[in-house]
């Protein structure tokens, strides 16, 4: 519920401000790619597994690879 009062306002603040100042809405959608680049690019390939299932899962897959070999 509160995320989608949350999108529903974001939403609404991108779309006034191409109301208020079309620069400053430029601006901010070149700042929020760069940020998506950023993240696409390098930072989802670091990520660290931080729930219980998540480093379970990693041990099991090292595990059953030495397991192979």
């Amino acid at each position: 519920m509160t995320t989608g009062i949350a999108l529903v306002l974001a939403a609404a603040a991108v779309v006034a401000t191409f109301f208020v100042d079309v620069k400053a809405a430029g601006i901010t959608a070149a700042i929020f790619v760069a940020a998506l680049a950023y993240f696409w690019f390098y930072s989802r390939h670091r990520l660290v597994a931080n729930a219980p299932e998540e480093e379970f899962e990693a041990v099991s897959r090292a595990e059953a690879e030495l397991a192979g070999d």
